[in-house]
């Protein structure tokens, strides 16, 4: 197996662009394998326009992470809408059912796959965010001190796992 690269994702999507657009004004699309693969290439491509949010986000975090525990929360709420909102469905469709799969690659679908590499913040992004909001709700809950210090040190963990080391991926 030969995971794509975004490069390829891309050259796909534009030469097929016209063949997608007529096949879009058919009642029934003539090679539905192939409008079907467009859709769901775009729908992929599309989260990695936030990319550089969640760089950002991950710059903020880390300020966040040298001050206080109300600054962590105040980064979770701060994030809240390209968390739960934007990159959800990444989360959902790429990031939560990858079962066996490299942990260098993403599956778009059964037999294509792309590299993780330049999708690492998103990753890294959404999964401190799903620990935070959705696992422990800091946005929401009081936390107790001890409970502070313990989800502290997790995401510092996870900061360092999945994005500092970023380039042995």
């Amino acid at each position: 197996m030969v995971p794509l690269k975004l490069k390829d994702i891309r050259e796909w999507l534009i030469d097929h662009r016209r063949e997608f657009q007529l096949m879009e004004e058919e009642e029934f699309p003539s090679d539905y394998e192939v409008y079907e693969l467009y859709i769901k290439l775009h729908q992929f491509m599309g989260f990695y326009a936030y990319r550089h949010e969640c760089e950002e986000a991950l710059k903020e975090l880390e300020t966040a992470l040298n001050k206080n525990f109300q600054e962590l929360i105040n980064w979770t709420k701060k994030n809240e809408v390209l968390g739960s909102q934007k990159l959800l469905m990444f989360v959902i469709d790429y990031f939560i059912c990858q079962e066996d799969v490299d942990e260098d690659l993403i599956k778009i679908q059964n037999g294509l796959y792309t590299e993780k590499q330049p999708f690492i913040p998103i990753c890294c992004f959404s999964d401190i965010f799903m620990y935070l909001y959705w696992n422990n709700s800091i946005h929401e809950t009081t936390v107790s001190k001890k409970d502070q210090l313990l989800i502290i040190k997790e995401v510092r963990k996870m900061l360092k796992r999945q994005y500092y080391n970023r380039d042995k991926v």
